[in-house]
């Protein structure tokens, strides 16, 4: 993999994360690998929360490596193997992260499962597991890490939606979209709820981010150049997005130089859609 957050960011930039607990829910590859590579580099103890759990630990060997290399000291990231959208899986595994690591200063979500459905034909089963992926799994999960983080003196959620929730309304999105639909709501009373028992000495700030169409490696694997290009003339600044694009707003919004910023959705996408009035 390529290692993009080490040019970058560095424990000078965030001093806060040193030697504090980070969660990247969905951090085995694309943007959630980027993020762990980005928090490890500041010193966090990151834990890496994911289903594909060869595919995480492969990361972290691949980090271990290129870690050892550094003068500096640093933490190896963890993997938690679980499937989130599993209630008996997602319990076990953020209770065995928080009780190895500690109690999360930062806890980020960018699971997804984006599959296209037949509109006329979909399977109620179909729809309820894409919602339950897409929707349910990181508010559960979000809800799950707010008592720790409480008892840890606050911190920070960002989950990641999609413009699929409220704005692009494909038909062969009818799972995803809804499931992103759901999470929009559940980022905005989960912030409120979490809000209303906040102090000024201990605060817990919830909010979601929305990026344009970042060019993974599984989404590069299903559109074509011809796709991307015709995203990229859409946008207002017409250039790829790359998942070393979303670390710095990532890792800014979860530090405390956004301290009032809460309760929204964050929207990261170069513009796309304004030309078109999208």
């Amino acid at each position: 993999m390529q290692h993009y957050s080490r040019k970058t960011l560095s424990c000078r930039d965030y001093p806060e994360f040193e030697s504090k607990t980070v969660l990247v829910l969905g951090g085995a590859n694309g943007v959630g690998a980027a993020l762990v590579e980005a928090f490890l580099s500041l010193g966090a103890k990151v834990g890496i929360v994911d289903r594909d759990g060869t595919r995480a630990e492969a990361l972290a060997q691949s980090l271990a490596r290129h870690e050892s290399s550094s003068a500096s000291p640093t933490f190896l990231p963890r993997v938690f193997a679980a499937d989130l959208a599993i209630e008996s899986e997602r319990e076990r595994a953020l209770d065995t992260a928080v009780r190895e690591l500690g109690s999360p200063k930062t806890v980020v979500c960018t699971i997804g499962l984006d599959r296209r459905v037949d509109f006329e034909t979909v399977k109620q089963g179909e729809l309820e597991d894409l919602i339950r992926i897409n929707g349910l799994a990181p508010i559960l999960a979000a809800r799950q890490l707010i008592v720790p983080m409480r008892e840890g003196g606050g911190g920070s959620v960002c989950i990641f939606t999609s413009r699929h929730g409220s704005k692009i309304f494909q038909p062969d999105m009818l799972g995803y979209g809804g499931g992103k639909a759901f999470l929009e709501s559940g980022i905005q009373r989960l912030a409120q709820f979490v809000g209303s028992k906040n102090t000024s000495e201990n605060t817990i700030r919830i909010f979601g981010f929305c990026p344009g169409w970042v060019q993974t490696e599984n989404q590069l694997s299903k559109f074509t150049h011809d796709n991307f290009e015709s995203a990229k003339a859409e946008q207002l600044i017409p250039v790829d997005m790359r998942a070393e694009d979303i670390v710095r707003p990532v890792v800014f919004l979860c530090s405390s130089q956004a301290g009032l910023y809460t309760g929204q959705l964050f929207q990261y996408d170069g513009g796309e859609g304004r030309l078109s009035g999208r």
